[in-house]
């Protein structure tokens, strides 16, 4: 519930997605202050004591959260990532376990690239072959 109002900046982060998402933000912790209010028992408050006890926990939960950002250091790739030396990258190689050639169908770079210093040869002649594995 508290996602899904941010989920959106996936999409855009202007100002009119900015402030619809303010806005559902603070409907689902009223939404949620509301539930709380009704588990416990207690007499449920008018939509102003409400509003004044979301905003004071957005008071103590805003300046929190700002001050982890600046002091806290953000790391350069995501958690969820996947080092780039773990990932299988075009190229020659002696050996090749069955699991490989799945990451390597799916990258685009390029494998080979040639120069050549004087005359092109001739297209029948401009044929390379890699390593041949025979063991398997």
């Amino acid at each position: 519930a508290r996602f899904s109002p941010f989920a959106a900046f996936l999409l855009d982060q202007g100002p009119l997605t900015t402030g619809l998402a303010a806005l559902a933000a603070v409907a689902a912790l009223l939404a949620l202050q509301r539930l709380a209010q009704d588990e416990g028992r207690s007499p449920r408050l008018p939509l102003h004591g409400q509003l004044r006890g979301v905003g004071r926990l957005l008071g103590i939960g805003l300046p929190l959260a700002l001050a982890c950002f600046w002091l806290f250091p953000r790391l350069s790739t995501p958690l969820w990532g996947v080092p780039e030396r773990a990932v299988g990258t075009p190229g020659l190689a002696d050996s090749m376990a069955p699991d490989q050639w799945l990451d390597l169908m799916a990258d685009d770079t390029p494998a080979l690239r040639v120069q050549f210093f004087g005359a092109v040869p001739e297209p029948t002649q401009r044929y390379w072959r890699g390593p041949v594995l025979t063991s398997f």
